[in-house]
């Protein structure tokens, strides 16, 4: 179906060689020839207008192959508000198989594979690059919903000796969301049971973002395990991966990522703008993606050991990063992340729970994100109301000395910030951050 080798030894050759076949079938789509004012491929991606949930929701809901038949569904877990289904054929699992199963011998050198036991911890949504590598030989859910589910789960973890074949040991990994392999965790330490003990070799967390204090945690409480942070979206193929070299990501191979202005679909060279993928076929047929705007702000970089790559950094969903116009452009002010990442280095800071739990144990825990909501007025002041996991009124002192902290750290990221504390003593500690609106480039 399609030669693999190449998508290891030179992905940028790769995708060069599918792009012609991916606009060719672009162009037997209605939606594309209509969107593309074409019934010509066109020769390059960049001759292409993007798309968007944002903008054209309710018309992605109709692309579909009239020859194609649905063989998996991928529900979108709807991060931009605008969920939506997403299928997979028979032909697109096939060639995923094929170039799964490439990587998987070139990374073996030859060796037989081991099997692979994955513990996955959501069960009730689907999130990334979810399609059944070949290399995954049994898939269990962690329920996280009941008493009685993650006591099972926890005895089944227990035994590093389940589906043992022969002198085959399994790669034992689990996935989850970050907040909820943090509730594993603790509910280890309510059971006495040291997570080292599971022998697990992998942690991966998906669908929510793994900031520094939670990926140290895990790294320490789960001894000898690799924790891996995977960066993906549920609408399309594949996914990219953390690199050791630039401490950015790049995209599997098959797909095409590009950064484009936020306000432009011209492409950055530098700076901070929207992650841009395209399916490429034979990866994606029966609802093709081209030049797809993810909604995710990244910063991008450049990586020393990988130049000709593109590799970037996230900073947060486009709606969850702070933006200002500036001489009639769009300018971040802070990356979404950054801003949870600070406020999560302080401890008084209130935080989520998990929501939807049923455990007595896990529902009632602090897990995630900051308790913190932010708007942007006209004239470019950031307002940063943050909840306070202490009553104000009875601790004045350590409020005012909460908003100290707070205030140095976003001085720092904030030109010449003016920060006010607000609403003193009712539960609720106010930040009104405003930064200069005659700098050019604010925070980029």
């Amino acid at each position: 179906m399609v030669n693999t080798g190449e998508a290891v030894d030179g992905p940028t050759e790769f995708r060069k060689r599918l792009l012609p076949l991916t606009l060719g079938h672009g162009v037997q789509f209605d939606f594309y020839r209509k969107h593309w004012g074409t019934e010509i491929p066109p020769a390059e991606l960049t001759d292409i207008p993007t798309i968007s949930k944002r903008v054209h929701g309710g018309d992605l809901e109709m692309l579909r192959h009239p020859d194609l038949h649905p063989a998996l569904l991928m529900h979108s877990t709807g991060t931009t508000g605008r969920p939506f289904r997403r299928y997979r054929s028979r032909e697109e699992l096939d060639a995923y198989r094929q170039y799964a199963e490439a990587r998987m011998e070139l990374a073996n050198d030859g060796a037989p594979g081991r099997p692979m036991l994955v513990f996955n911890s959501i069960p009730n949504s689907v999130h990334g690059a979810t399609m059944d590598a070949p290399g995954i030989s049994y898939r269990m859910s962690i329920d996280f919903f009941s008493e009685f589910g993650i006591r099972n789960a926890l005895t089944v973890l227990s035994d590093t000796a389940l589906f043992r074949r022969e002198a085959h040991v399994p790669t034992r990994a689990i996935v989850g969301a970050p907040n909820l392999l943090v509730a594993l965790t603790a509910l280890c330490d309510q059971q006495s049971i040291d997570p080292a003990a599971f022998e697990i070799d992998e942690l991966y967390c998906v669908s929510d973002v793994l900031t520094r204090k939670t990926r140290a945690y895990l790294g320490e409480r789960w001894a000898g395990t690799s924790v891996r942070d995977v960066f993906s979206c549920s609408e399309a193929v594949g996914s990219a991966v953390l690199c050791a070299d630039c401490d950015g990501y790049h995209y599997d191979p098959v797909v095409w990522p590009e950064i484009l202005q936020i306000d432009e679909d011209a492409t950055l060279d530098e700076g901070i703008g929207e992650l841009t993928l395209t399916e490429l076929y034979p990866f994606s047929q029966i609802q093709p993606l081209l030049r797809y705007r993810t909604g995710d702000l990244v910063r991008r970089l450049r990586c020393p050991a990988r130049p000709y790559e593109l590799a970037f950094r996230p900073l947060g969903r486009r709606a969850a990063c702070p933006t200002a116009r500036v001489a009639g452009r769009s300018r971040v002010l802070i990356g979404g992340t950054e801003l949870r990442e600070i406020l999560e280095d302080e401890p008084e800071v209130g935080r989520e729970t998990v929501l939807g739990v049923q455990h007595p144990m896990v529902a009632g825990i602090p897990l995630g994100p900051p308790r913190a909501a932010w708007a942007v007025r006209d004239d470019g002041t950031l307002e940063i109301t943050v909840e306070a996991s202490f009553s104000l009124g009875l601790f004045p002192q350590h409020a005012e000395d909460l908003r100290r902290r707070l205030a140095a750290r976003l001085g720092q990221r904030l030109d010449r910030a003016v920060v006010t504390l607000t609403n003193p003593g009712t539960g609720v500690a106010g930040l009104v951050v405003r930064p200069m609106s005659d700098v050019e480039d604010l925070g980029q």
